[in-house]
């Protein structure tokens, strides 16, 4: 957990950093300057871009994790690995491209009664989809060599800084909305040549055909992988994606606008989470070629049981303020108050599962992950198409949640009976009652309002007086206990309760 750790910390605080950039420009600018169609729009064709380049990787991202540490060797170029990996990807992005061009007509024939204008920009899915598929090729690879910091800056920092100069721009008029657009949707392009450079100047991109030294049995390998972690991704990019391609066409750009801002909020809370499970990913896949059960299952518990207090923490801190939060929005934004609590339901499932799907995947029974996935897929469909039509975006996030919880308990089931790995620890139950102890006590006795600033301030100490400091005092998540315990050190604070 140390590696972890101490990447962790580097990698929040960049992401953190990274959040408040994407703060002010979706959870202000976006809503200051933009109507709710406009971000709808916007939105929608980032998330069908996104979609392009999930599709399009083949899955291969999950087999650079899976199978690198069989080919790292820094003196050999890592048997040309990178090259062969990009092989695979050029065949899924000239195949998707042309699924594209040829479907179009078909595809837009969804949208084109509710989200009309999303007609007229339907040709940028195609290099905001190449460029995002590359970069997350890189920015697997970089990590598989443990090079965290570069790829989460350059996304996280450099790309947002850009969109909030950009937004700037178009709230003080020296940009059209059709000149913004433009412009936002040529940023997407922007991570994955700064990553391409930065890959050249660490000297690993080793391109060249004669650094390939692959066996037969060895490739056969890593496409049976990625051909079934292709359909598992797939079935997990269209869970991710369904819901804002459902209310798209269904109830139209306005509502998706409302949808994808709370997403973002939902996501912007997931960033501790996705940090530490990002750092884990090779380090689950050398376990499984060392065969350090003991080493895997210790990893699991501590993953899982930090997750689950960081985001218990953070849906706390915004749903104590949810009225001084949506109070500063639009109207149009009063119905995401409880499509944040359902959407949020569904993430601490998320986030409790740990990294139950990098142990799957990484893991001889990978193909049956499959199972799991289209499940899912299947019943967030089929929940979407009857709830949306009766409860708005309330229902998308309705079927989301139901199925995150469900598909994540199955997974924990079945690693548990296929490896005899779990996550559960007696002191996630103290946590658990400690949790709904202060929902109710926010419900009830700390249920007052004030002006918005004030009631927020007041609020966040109470529940760091009711919920974090008894963690603390009686190390009930030994983990984050620890982890505080040192940036309070960091920072000359030592202990004293």
């Amino acid at each position: 957990m140390g590696i972890v750790q101490k990447d962790a910390l580097r990698i929040s605080i960049l992401s953190y950093l990274g959040l408040v950039l994407g703060y002010l420009n979706k959870g202000v600018f976006f809503i200051w300057f933009l109507s709710t169609e406009q971000i709808g729009l916007i939105n929608l064709v980032v998330a069908v871009g996104l979609l392009f380049a999930k599709l399009s990787n083949l899955g291969t991202i999950n087999a650079i994790w899976k199978f690198f540490p069989f080919f790292k060797n820094p003196d050999k170029h890592n048997h040309g690995f990178l090259r062969y990996i990009l092989s695979i990807i050029f065949i899924g992005i000239v195949l998707i491209t042309v699924i594209s061009l040829f479907f179009k007509s078909d595809i837009l024939s969804f949208y084109i009664e509710k989200s009309a204008d999303f007609v007229e920009y339907y040709y940028w899915i195609i290099p905001i989809g190449i460029a995002q598929v590359l970069f997350f090729v890189f920015e697997a690879y970089l990590k598989s060599i443990y090079k965290n910091f570069v790829p989460v800056f350059i996304n996280d920092i450099l790309y947002r800084f850009l969109v909030l100069v950009s937004l700037v721009l178009l709230g003080l008029k020296i940009v059209t909305f059709e000149d913004f657009l433009k412009i936002y949707f040529t940023l997407y392009i922007l991570p994955f040549v700064a990553i391409l450079l930065y890959t050249h100047r660490l000297g690993e991109l080793n391109l060249a055909k004669k650094h390939v030294f692959i066996k037969k049995s060895l490739r056969r390998q890593i496409l049976n992988y990625s051909g079934f972690n292709y359909l598992n991704t797939a079935g997990a990019i269209l869970v991710m994606s369904i819901d804002t391609l459902m209310i798209g066409s269904m109830i139209g750009l306005q509502a998706t606008g409302v949808y994808t801002t709370i997403i973002y909020l939902t996501n912007a809370l997931s960033i501790p989470y996705m940090s530490i499970t990002r750092i884990s990913m090779p380090i689950v896949a050398e376990s499984w070629k060392d065969r350090t059960m003991g080493k895997l299952s210790i990893l699991y518990k501590q993953i899982s049981s930090v997750s689950l207090f960081i985001g218990i923490t953070l849906f706390m801190f915004v749903w104590v303020n949810r009225i001084e939060l949506f109070d500063l929005l639009p109207k149009d934004f009063s119905p995401g108050i409880y499509v944040f609590l359902l959407l949020m339901i569904g993430k601490l499932f998320d986030f409790f599962g740990g990294i139950n799907g990098h142990i799957f995947l990484s893991s001889k029974k990978y193909k049956y992950d499959v199972i799991f996935t289209l499940v899912l897929l299947v019943n967030v469909a089929t929940l979407n198409y009857f709830l949306i039509p009766l409860y708005g975006i309330a229902g998308a996030a309705i079927s989301t949640s139901v199925a995150l919880v469900v598909y994540n308990l199955a997974r924990m089931i079945y690693v548990y009976f296929a490896f005899g790995l779990h996550p559960l620890e007696r002191s996630q139950l103290i946590l658990l009652a400690l949790f709904l102890l202060n929902v109710m006590l926010f419900e009830t006795v700390f249920d007052f309002q004030f002006h918005a600033l004030i009631g927020a301030g007041l609020k966040g100490i109470l529940f760091c007086v009711t919920f974090i400091l008894p963690v603390y005092i009686f190390n009930i998540e030994p983990n984050s206990v620890d982890y505080i315990k040192k940036i309070l050190a960091k920072i000359g604070v030592k202990r004293t309760v």
